[in-house]
């Protein structure tokens, strides 16, 4: 018995199986041109009108509100990050008098700066002792040391050379706004003249 070589009857099959001329392989897979058009919406797709996306209830946001709600939010951030200030105060008489010293609410020292001072140092300040701190003035790049002491009362003061160095040196007076700040990095107060009380007045 003759037995056909492998090649032959792979051929064969092949043959037999997929005809050449077969009437229903073009009808069952038609060969469909890809387009290369670009369209948002093709005229083929199903699309159910019992659904409805979000976004079609959507009103558009006009471009000048959103160009001034951008602002203002960008104008917040800015603020934020530019005014670093955390105690803020107007000078009344008794801070730039005879007195020689600079009241702190005990709320705004306990705040701002007992956090930041070693633990024997809060303890001094318990035990109703002076500490000295340093302090930069951001406007004459100088610095400074003032002693900070808790009174009977639980304020807080800077006394030591707040008058002359501050007071005198700086020229200021009553109703002028000073700002300072704990510098966590070179641990000492920030302090600036954030605003003169005659300038204030000749706005008005």
């Amino acid at each position: 018995m003759k037995i056909p070589q492998a090649s032959s009857l792979t051929t064969t099959l092949d043959r037999d199986a997929f005809p050449a001329n077969s009437p229903s392989s073009e009808s069952d897979n038609p060969q469909v041109e890809p387009s290369t058009d670009l369209c948002l919406l093709d005229k083929t797709w199903t699309i159910s009108p019992a659904v409805s996306s979000p976004a079609r209830n959507l009103k558009p946001w006009p471009a000048r509100n959103r160009v001034v709600e951008n602002a203002q939010e960008v104008w917040t951030e800015l603020t934020l990050f530019l005014d670093p200030w955390k105690i803020k105060k107007h000078l009344v008489k008794s801070d730039v008098g005879n007195q020689c010293r600079l009241l702190l609410p005990t709320k705004t020292a306990m705040v701002h700066i007992l956090p930041y001072l070693p633990a024997h140092e809060s303890a001094l300040l318990d035990q109703g002792q002076g500490i000295y701190v340093k302090v930069f003035d951001l406007d004459t790049e100088l610095t400074h040391r003032l002693v900070l002491k808790r009174w009977i009362t639980r304020s807080y003061v800077f006394i030591g050379n707040w008058h002359k160095e501050f007071v005198n040196s700086r020229n200021l007076r009553e109703g002028d706004e000073i700002g300072l700040f704990w510098d966590q990095y070179t641990s000492r107060l920030i302090f600036r003249v954030l605003s003169r009380a005659n300038a204030l007045q000749n706005l008005n």
